[in-house]
């Protein structure tokens, strides 16, 4: 397959907006965005794409051109978005020569005659020095060709390398192995820190995936400190308002969130939310992920039922945009369908989940972990609506691939520890149930804190069936007696 040029596509829709852009940082959004939905290009491929082009895409370039530090010169800036896909490119050099104006415009004009003519020389200077500068640099990279010959294609390997590793990783999470994606994605890191720096773009993003799948593979608390540091991180070298700072940020407030702090995360989230709305627009697909993340965070922070009433008028529009089987749509329907049982209505979230099932299964896989997570909520909600028996027997089976999926002490796998115990003591077996949930206690202490939600239900559970052993204990002593 021929990797010299992109796929014949455009991406000038009116989620880019690329008409409004006016300043350098909304040219660099705008960039970021356009390289997301081309695939992420390595850099090494947009370089291939451009070389017919007679423009070079140097990494510094891209990297300072898509964190908004410098506007790159039109060719190189029209280059890339050729590279990402586009076919129609006047509207992209008309935002750059917008941005160039404001860049460049005079603060003062003086109609003097020397002042015209002093320009008029100090324009030919600049020009007879871009020219140098141009011939400098082709004589420069020729040098640097012919003297670095080994060491390119040595860069050349450990890149390629580390573009197939990270699209496995990618892989291994879409289905669900978080924990050998976070594995294959630490080693991706420490690579591209080692040959780029800490402060790389791509390195950045590297890291956002790496903290992401931290968290999914059950080190919640390590996450979220992964995250309060790549943010800070992301705000010092990119711009506060960046496409890659705020997407960082959404993944902080929903690791902080899952770490206990819902209200901080809730206010995270909601600030997040207001800017990617005002820079991208309601319906735009990263605005529509922070705000599935803010919705669910409501409920976390308490009102489920305001969390039902904006599941109940968004999810339509998530399916309009990602489509109806989206994994992400299929999540917002089991969020919506939480939140529904939390608000009180057991047996419409049973049916909700119940509907739901059948489209994880087939998408996503009978053990994926969004797929066991709405079979947690089914369980749940069993024997919410009065069927112990059945909720149990789910459980069970819920439980075992949990196991053997996630792990033993991985948080979902706890939950539906914590659901099955329950189930055990209600049908009699109280002595199981409060030894199941000493093991969850325990492990969410370790785990989480003894301060976290989670673990103080944990110990509310765990703390209500070892009193009806004691009980039953001492019932029984006194009936001997």
């Amino acid at each position: 397959m021929d990797t010299s040029s992109p796929p014949p596509h455009d991406h000038n829709d009116q989620t880019l907006r690329v008409e409004t852009v006016r300043t350098r940082q909304e040219l660099s959004d705008a960039l970021h965005v356009l390289h997301v939905r081309a695939d992420r290009p390595s850099y090494r491929e947009l370089e291939k794409r451009t070389t017919h082009e007679g423009v070079r895409l140097a990494r510094t370039t891209i990297s300072e051109m898509l964190s908004g530090k410098r506007l790159a010169p039109k060719a190189v800036t029209l280059a890339f978005v050729k590279a990402c896909g586009i076919i129609d490119i006047e509207p992209w050099q008309q935002a750059w020569e917008r941005v160039a104006t404001v860049e460049r415009s005079p603060i003062l004009e003086i109609p003097d005659p020397e002042l015209v003519a002093l320009r008029k020389e100090n324009s030919r200077l600049q020009a007879q020095l871009e020219a140098e500068r141009a011939n400098h640099e082709v004589e420069s990279a020729s040098l640097r060709t012919t003297l670095d010959d080994e060491n390119e294609r040595n860069l050349k390997t450990i890149e390629h390398w580390l573009e197939i590793a990270e699209k496995i990783a990618h892989e291994l999470a879409d289905n669900g192995h978080y924990k050998s994606a976070r594995d294959l994605q630490q080693r991706v890191y420490n690579s591209s820190a080692e040959m780029l720096g800490d402060e790389d773009l791509g390195t950045l993003i590297i890291r956002n995936d790496l903290s992401f799948w931290t968290g999914k593979a059950g080190d919640i608390l390590k996450a979220r400190n992964m995250y309060k540091e790549l943010s800070s991180l992301c705000v010092k070298v990119l711009e506060p308002k960046a496409y890659e700072t705020l997407h960082v940020f959404n993944n902080y407030s929903w690791w902080l969130g899952e770490a206990g702090d819902y209200e901080s995360a809730r206010k995270i989230s909601s600030d997040i939310l207001s800017i990617c709305e005002k820079q991208w627009g309601i319906e735009n697909e990263e605005t529509l992920a922070v705000r599935a993340n803010y919705i669910w965070l409501v409920g976390k922070a308490g009102d489920p039922v305001a969390a039902c009433d904006l599941y109940k008028r968004w999810i339509p529009v998530y399916a309009k945009v990602w489509g109806t089987e989206n994994p992400q749509t299929l999540v917002a329907r089991n969020c919506f369908a939480h939140w529904t049982g939390e608000a009180g209505s057991a047996v419409e979230a049973l049916e909700m989940c119940t509907n739901l099932l059948p489209f994880c299964e087939r998408i996503l896989g009978s053990e994926h972990p969004d797929t066991l997570a709405v079979r947690s909520n089914i369980a749940r909600w069993t024997a919410e609506t009065g069927d112990t028996k059945a909720a149990l027997n789910l459980y069970t089976k819920i439980v075992n691939i949990y196991d053997r999926v996630l792990g033993r002490d991985h948080p979902e796998t706890l939950i539906a520890v914590a659901g099955a115990a329950n189930c055990m003591g209600e049908t009699g077996y109280i002595v199981t149930a409060r030894d199941a949930l000493a093991h969850v206690v325990n492990t969410c202490l370790e785990k989480l804190g003894n301060t976290h939600p989670s673990t103080l239900e944990a110990h509310k559970m765990y703390a209500r069936w070892a009193q009806k052993v004691s009980d039953f204990e001492l019932r029984r002593e006194l009936h001997q007696q």
